[in-house]
């Protein structure tokens, strides 16, 4: 494990949610499913609204901005450029269209070059305001590599879990056990396992 690393069992629970989020995005933008686009397409739309009012576009040209970052992001997607992402996805949707707005504003009549860049050009760093990109990615590297040591029947229930977003009962179903407790305590051990993992 890297120096300075260290990962208590909030992070570590919050990290595996994104980790596995991040994959079910990434696969659904592969894939280019409709309900998919349509339901992630207004998960964000009115956070980079709000984020855009710093600009001055008209309601059209922020909309219009938006839809092409998504379009341009299901585009990296295809082309694998998300899978070895080192952000989450909302912070590289948001990089894409602040260049956007940055490529928009500077074809503007309305507005002047030099003072564009004197009064937005510093707002152009968009980053989560409670998570901070460079620790979450170390934490995936070790998320993925310690998830990856894990026997089949892990591997499979926390990807129903986290991944697919089963719940215990359906995961007790779809993979026979007796019943919900057992499957609540074999999920504890996984987990276990990974931290274990983590540290040695």
């Amino acid at each position: 494990m890297e120096a300075g690393a260290q990962i208590t069992p909030c992070h570590f629970s919050l990290v595996f949610l994104l980790n596995m989020e991040l994959m079910r995005v990434i696969d659904g933008l592969k894939k280019g499913d409709e309900q998919f686009l349509k339901t992630f397409y207004y998960e964000h739309r009115e956070a980079f609204l709000q984020y855009a009012q710093k600009f001055p576009l008209d309601e059209h040209d922020k909309v219009e901005v938006y839809q092409d970052a998504i379009l341009a992001l299901q585009a990296h997607a295809i082309k694998g450029n998300l899978d070895q992402l080192k952000s989450t996805i909302k912070t590289y949707l948001f990089s894409i269209a602040k260049f956007k707005i940055y490529d928009k504003l500077k074809k503007s009549k309305a507005v002047k070059l030099e003072a564009f860049k004197a009064e937005y050009q510093d707002q152009f760093v968009y980053e989560e305001a409670w998570l901070d990109d460079s620790v979450i990615s170390l934490r995936q590297k070790l998320m993925q590599s310690a998830f990856l040591k894990l026997g089949n029947k892990c591997q499979e229930l926390l990807t129903l879990y986290y991944y697919r977003g089963l719940s215990i009962k359906e995961i007790c179903e779809s993979m026979s056990y007796n019943n919900s407790n057992v499957v609540k305590a074999k999920k504890s051990q996984c987990l276990k396992k990974i931290k274990e993992l983590i540290k040695s």
